[in-house]
């Protein structure tokens, strides 16, 4: 009987080892990497990065204008101490007018002849640095008396100087050549005129004779002119002083205005200004544009830091 009972129990116990199953390996947990802490400096750092870029892309927001109306130089002929002084005023229109209709209404309005022979002058092209004038039969430029025509000799001569042009060649109809004063027939005339820098305001009232226009000097009629080498900035920096004559001058860029910077590239020009007045912000831009048909530029930028403002004025 107990033999019979040790066998049982064997056999149970094998029976209990067979049907044990492999035992599964234990598994390890993947050590994670500890969170990265935001530290309090580097938070700043970017929050400091955020307001600087904030501040940057504010401060390039610049309201821009365009300066759409048309600046036409006028000879102005001025009586002094018995000599006569070429100066300029500005006629500004509304008018959107091409370089050729700016020209002719030049030559019209500084028209120094007795007869009013610019009257006639009916066209005016321009073909790179040449102006060809176009007038009626009816014009009497024959009948010029020697200071009249040499008035008008310089008038001419000036007004082709700021526009870029080196010889005039005249018609009457479509015939070439016109009678001009004690020369006689001319067909064409070279442009020959002393290198400019800068204006100078009139401000003397026997010259001015009562008108309150604005009334520039160019400053080669000075004895203490612009060097005519000089660049835009020493230019704009030598009007704003006052130069010594033996009457009344004040400095063309107004008071009110401080020029901070002039840059220059290609034809293009960017001067940055600080204004105290905006009411003379026209006189600025009508100084700075006349100014400029002595230099080689297409368009001036007036960046009026103060204001966030920038002026486009087309030069052409």
């Amino acid at each position: 009987m107990i033999k019979l009972m040790m066998i049982s129990i064997v056999s149970m116990l094998l029976l209990i080892g067979c049907g044990t199953t492999e035992t599964e390996e234990p598994q390890v947990e993947e050590e994670s990497e500890p969170p990265v802490e935001e530290t309090e400096e580097s938070t700043d750092d970017l929050e400091d990065e955020d307001t600087d870029t904030s501040e940057e892309d504010e401060a390039e927001i610049y309201q821009e204008e365009n300066y759409t109306q048309s600046i036409v130089p006028i000879v102005e002929w001025l009586w002094y101490d018995q000599d006569d002084l070429l100066a300029f005023r500005l006629h500004v229109t509304e008018d959107d007018l091409t370089t050729e209709e700016r020209m002719k209404q030049s030559f019209i309005e500084s028209d120094v002849t007795i007869q009013e022979s610019f009257d006639e002058l009916v066209d005016v092209t321009i073909d790179d640095d040449t102006a060809t004038l176009t007038f009626t039969d009816e014009h009497e430029l024959a009948s010029l008396a020697s200071t009249e025509q040499m008035h008008l000799t310089e008038t001419l001569e000036v007004i082709s100087s700021l526009y870029k042009i080196t010889e005039l060649n005249f018609y009457v109809d479509d015939q070439a050549g016109i009678d001009y004063g004690q020369t006689g027939q001319v067909e064409s005339m070279s442009i020959e005129t002393d290198s400019n820098r800068g204006y100078y305001l009139v401000t003397d009232e026997e010259l001015l004779e009562g008108s309150e226009t604005r009334t520039y000097l160019p400053s080669f009629k000075l004895d203490s002119e612009i060097d005519s080498n000089a660049d835009l900035y020493e230019t704009i920096t030598a009007m704003s002083e006052v130069p010594d004559a033996s009457f009344d001058l004040d400095s063309a860029i107004p008071s009110e205005v401080m020029i901070q910077e002039v840059e220059t590239e290609g034809e293009r020009v960017e001067v940055y200004y600080e204004i105290s007045d905006e009411t003379k912000r026209d006189d600025l831009i009508e100084t700075l544009a006349l100014t400029l048909m002595d230099f080689a530029f297409n368009e001036l930028h007036l960046i009026d830091d103060s204001n966030q403002l920038t002026t486009i004025v087309n030069l052409n």
